[in-house]
Protein backbone atom coordinates (compact mmCIF):
# COMPACT_ATOMS: atom_id res chain seq x y z
CA UNK A 1 0.00 0.00 0.00
CA UNK A 2 2.64 2.64 1.07
CA UNK A 3 4.54 2.06 -2.45
CA UNK A 4 1.44 2.50 -4.52
CA UNK A 5 0.29 5.66 -2.45
CA UNK A 6 3.94 7.03 -3.24
CA UNK A 7 4.36 5.93 -7.12
CA UNK A 8 0.31 7.04 -7.80
CA UNK A 9 -0.40 10.09 -5.26
CA UNK A 10 3.39 11.22 -5.22
CA UNK A 11 2.69 10.76 -1.40
CA UNK A 12 5.31 11.14 1.46
CA UNK A 13 4.86 7.77 3.41
CA UNK A 14 5.21 6.76 6.97
CA UNK A 15 4.37 3.72 8.32
CA UNK A 16 4.47 2.87 12.05
CA UNK A 17 4.09 0.01 14.02
CA UNK A 18 4.74 -0.94 17.94
CA UNK A 19 7.42 -3.81 16.92
CA UNK A 20 10.58 -2.86 16.12
CA UNK A 21 11.10 -6.37 14.20
CA UNK A 22 8.52 -5.82 12.12
CA UNK A 23 9.69 -2.23 10.84
CA UNK A 24 13.09 -4.15 10.28
CA UNK A 25 11.75 -6.20 8.01
CA UNK A 26 9.70 -3.49 6.50
CA UNK A 27 12.65 -1.27 5.95
CA UNK A 28 14.30 -4.13 4.27
CA UNK A 29 12.06 -4.55 1.62
CA UNK A 30 11.78 -0.94 1.08
CA UNK A 31 15.42 -0.85 0.62
CA UNK A 32 15.47 -3.66 -1.60
CA UNK A 33 12.95 -1.73 -3.51
CA UNK A 34 14.36 1.52 -3.44
CA UNK A 35 10.73 2.97 -1.75
CA UNK A 36 11.45 6.08 0.00
CA UNK A 37 9.54 5.60 3.13
CA UNK A 38 10.09 6.60 7.03
CA UNK A 39 9.44 3.95 9.56
CA UNK A 40 8.35 4.84 13.60
CA UNK A 41 8.19 2.76 16.14
CA UNK A 42 5.37 3.87 17.71
CA UNK A 43 2.13 2.72 19.42
CA UNK A 44 -0.81 2.96 17.21
CA UNK A 45 -2.93 3.64 20.48
CA UNK A 46 -1.10 6.74 20.88
CA UNK A 47 1.35 7.24 17.78
CA UNK A 48 3.58 9.64 19.84
CA UNK A 49 6.02 11.81 18.44
CA UNK A 50 3.85 12.37 15.52
CA UNK A 51 2.95 16.05 15.21
CA UNK A 52 -1.18 16.73 14.97
CA UNK A 53 -2.71 17.16 11.81
CA UNK A 54 0.65 16.01 9.82
CA UNK A 55 -1.26 13.15 7.25
CA UNK A 56 -4.25 13.45 4.76
CA UNK A 57 -4.80 9.59 5.26
CA UNK A 58 -3.72 6.63 7.53
CA UNK A 59 -4.36 3.06 6.47
CA UNK A 60 -4.41 0.15 8.58
CA UNK A 61 -4.06 -3.53 7.12
CA UNK A 62 -4.96 -7.24 8.28
CA UNK A 63 -4.39 -8.08 11.49
CA UNK A 64 -4.05 -4.60 13.40
CA UNK A 65 -7.50 -4.64 15.35
CA UNK A 66 -6.55 -7.86 16.61
CA UNK A 67 -3.85 -6.65 18.59
CA UNK A 68 -5.54 -3.32 20.20
CA UNK A 69 -7.13 -3.79 23.30
CA UNK A 70 -8.68 0.43 23.42
CA UNK A 71 -10.79 0.93 19.67
CA UNK A 72 -11.07 4.67 21.34
CA UNK A 73 -7.68 5.71 21.97
CA UNK A 74 -6.67 4.13 18.85
CA UNK A 75 -9.04 6.34 16.34
CA UNK A 76 -8.88 8.97 18.91
CA UNK A 77 -4.72 8.97 17.73
CA UNK A 78 -5.56 8.32 14.28
CA UNK A 79 -7.84 11.67 14.55
CA UNK A 80 -5.40 13.41 16.03
CA UNK A 81 -2.40 12.91 13.30
CA UNK A 82 -5.02 13.39 10.59
CA UNK A 83 -5.42 16.95 9.03
CA UNK A 84 -9.06 18.68 8.96
CA UNK A 85 -10.77 16.11 6.23
CA UNK A 86 -8.75 13.62 6.08
CA UNK A 87 -9.23 9.82 5.74
CA UNK A 88 -9.01 6.51 7.96
CA UNK A 89 -9.06 3.48 5.18
CA UNK A 90 -9.24 -0.21 7.09
CA UNK A 91 -8.72 -3.77 5.47
CA UNK A 92 -9.27 -6.49 8.17
CA UNK A 93 -10.68 -9.36 9.16
CA UNK A 94 -14.00 -9.60 8.92
CA UNK A 95 -15.45 -9.62 12.82
CA UNK A 96 -17.64 -12.12 11.98
CA UNK A 97 -15.35 -14.70 11.18
CA UNK A 98 -14.18 -14.17 14.84
CA UNK A 99 -16.79 -16.70 16.82
CA UNK A 100 -16.26 -19.52 14.85
CA UNK A 101 -13.41 -22.57 15.12
CA UNK A 102 -12.12 -22.66 11.45
CA UNK A 103 -10.28 -25.80 12.64
CA UNK A 104 -12.61 -28.00 10.29
CA UNK A 105 -14.91 -27.33 7.19
CA UNK A 106 -17.91 -27.81 9.50
CA UNK A 107 -19.21 -24.29 10.57
CA UNK A 108 -19.30 -24.25 14.28
CA UNK A 109 -19.21 -21.60 17.01
CA UNK A 110 -16.75 -22.05 19.88
CA UNK A 111 -17.92 -18.68 21.18
CA UNK A 112 -20.72 -15.91 21.47
CA UNK A 113 -20.31 -12.97 18.52
CA UNK A 114 -20.17 -10.66 21.47
CA UNK A 115 -17.67 -12.02 23.35
CA UNK A 116 -14.83 -9.83 22.01
CA UNK A 117 -12.16 -10.93 24.83
CA UNK A 118 -8.71 -10.82 22.91
CA UNK A 119 -9.74 -8.18 20.80
CA UNK A 120 -12.56 -9.02 18.96
CA UNK A 121 -13.75 -6.46 18.29
CA UNK A 122 -17.56 -6.45 16.49
CA UNK A 123 -18.48 -4.37 13.62
CA UNK A 124 -20.56 -1.80 15.69
CA UNK A 125 -17.40 -1.82 17.96
CA UNK A 126 -15.62 -0.26 15.01
CA UNK A 127 -18.26 1.80 13.76
CA UNK A 128 -19.32 3.41 17.10
CA UNK A 129 -15.39 3.92 18.20
CA UNK A 130 -14.97 5.97 14.96
CA UNK A 131 -17.69 7.81 14.91
CA UNK A 132 -17.45 8.85 18.51
CA UNK A 133 -13.28 10.17 17.83
CA UNK A 134 -15.06 12.08 15.06
CA UNK A 135 -15.15 10.20 12.07
CA UNK A 136 -17.90 9.80 9.67
CA UNK A 137 -17.51 6.14 7.74
CA UNK A 138 -18.34 6.56 4.03
CA UNK A 139 -18.02 3.13 2.59
CA UNK A 140 -18.14 -0.85 4.23
CA UNK A 141 -17.38 -3.05 2.28
CA UNK A 142 -17.16 -7.29 2.75
CA UNK A 143 -15.39 -8.97 0.55
CA UNK A 144 -14.99 -13.07 -0.01
CA UNK A 145 -11.92 -14.91 -0.11
CA UNK A 146 -10.86 -15.28 -3.65
CA UNK A 147 -9.31 -17.90 -6.09
CA UNK A 148 -6.20 -16.68 -7.86
CA UNK A 149 -5.72 -13.41 -5.87
CA UNK A 150 -3.17 -14.56 -3.76
CA UNK A 151 -5.22 -15.04 -0.81
CA UNK A 152 -4.41 -17.44 1.69
CA UNK A 153 -7.46 -17.47 3.93
CA UNK A 154 -8.09 -21.36 3.45
CA UNK A 155 -4.87 -22.12 3.07
CA UNK A 156 -0.79 -21.94 4.23
CA UNK A 157 1.25 -21.53 1.40
CA UNK A 158 -0.03 -20.23 -2.66
CA UNK A 159 1.81 -24.13 -3.55
CA UNK A 160 -0.80 -25.96 -1.23
CA UNK A 161 -3.34 -23.74 -2.91
CA UNK A 162 -2.38 -24.71 -6.48
CA UNK A 163 -1.96 -28.52 -5.26
CA UNK A 164 -5.54 -28.03 -4.21
CA UNK A 165 -6.98 -26.93 -7.14
CA UNK A 166 -8.10 -23.66 -4.98
CA UNK A 167 -11.09 -25.96 -3.88
CA UNK A 168 -11.66 -23.95 -0.71
CA UNK A 169 -12.96 -21.08 -2.98
CA UNK A 170 -16.00 -22.76 -3.51
CA UNK A 171 -18.62 -22.41 -1.36
CA UNK A 172 -20.33 -25.70 -2.69
CA UNK A 173 -17.07 -27.89 -1.53
CA UNK A 174 -16.41 -25.45 1.72
CA UNK A 175 -19.09 -24.45 3.33
CA UNK A 176 -16.56 -21.25 4.69
CA UNK A 177 -16.11 -20.03 1.56
CA UNK A 178 -19.84 -18.49 1.82
CA UNK A 179 -18.97 -15.93 4.73
CA UNK A 180 -17.01 -12.65 3.78
CA UNK A 181 -13.60 -12.92 4.97
CA UNK A 182 -12.64 -9.34 4.99
CA UNK A 183 -14.03 -6.06 6.07
CA UNK A 184 -13.25 -3.00 4.92
CA UNK A 185 -13.83 1.00 5.38
CA UNK A 186 -13.51 4.40 4.72
CA UNK A 187 -13.95 6.85 7.01
CA UNK A 188 -13.35 11.11 7.00
CA UNK A 189 -12.14 13.19 9.89
CA UNK A 190 -15.01 15.34 10.34
CA UNK A 191 -14.23 19.58 9.94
Amino acid sequence: MAQRLRSTCWARVTSADISPRQLHNARLIADANGWDIEFICADSMTLEGIPDGAFDLVYTSNGVHTWIWDLSAMYRSFARVLRPGGRYIMFDTHPFNRPFDDSTAEIRLCRDYDDTADNNWRVMDIFNALSEQGFDVQRIEEFHAERGAHDLWFYRTLEEARQDGERMFDASYNPWARLPAWLGLSAQKRI
